[in-house]
């Protein structure tokens, strides 16, 4: 029965709404797990310790690598090269507003994550690579 002032194919919208919803909060949280449970060091070689560290400090919460993880902070793919020397060092040891404090890491830490993030800038500028394959890009 439709009383004054309902619409019957009013419900089945707000239905599909939720449902639509529903897939891409599913959709995004599985993206935050893998990046969570797979850090991009996994991928490039790069020394665990620094794997490690990055994940302990929480730094992909704020700063994605190749694009991915978190969107805050800056994208820290090409942060070695694009940056001078000691720079990563001196943001963790002083951040600048907004940036949460790392002074307690220690230094074998820091240094980690600057390794961790000279790999990940050094595969970066590699040829790609097929994730299919494992080869080169064909070029």
């Amino acid at each position: 029965m439709n009383g004054p002032g309902r619409q019957p194919g009013r419900r089945a919208v707000r239905h599909q709404v939720v449902i639509r919803a529903a897939i891409a909060v599913a959709g995004f949280a599985a993206y935050a797990g893998a990046v969570w449970l797979s850090p991009m060091g996994t991928r490039v070689g790069a020394p665990p310790e620094g794997v490690r560290a990055w994940r302990a400090a929480g730094c992909q919460s704020c700063h994605a690598l190749f694009g991915l993880g978190g969107h805050l902070g800056p994208d820290l793919t090409f942060v070695v090269t694009r940056r001078p020397e000691g720079f990563v060092d001196v943001m963790m040891r002083s951040p600048p507003e907004g940036m949460p404090s790392f002074a307690g890491l220690s230094d074998a830490e820091r240094a980690a994550i600057v390794d961790y993030l000279r790999a990940v800038d050094a595969a970066a500028r590699e040829a790609p690579k097929s994730w299919f394959t494992g080869g080169g890009s064909g070029r």
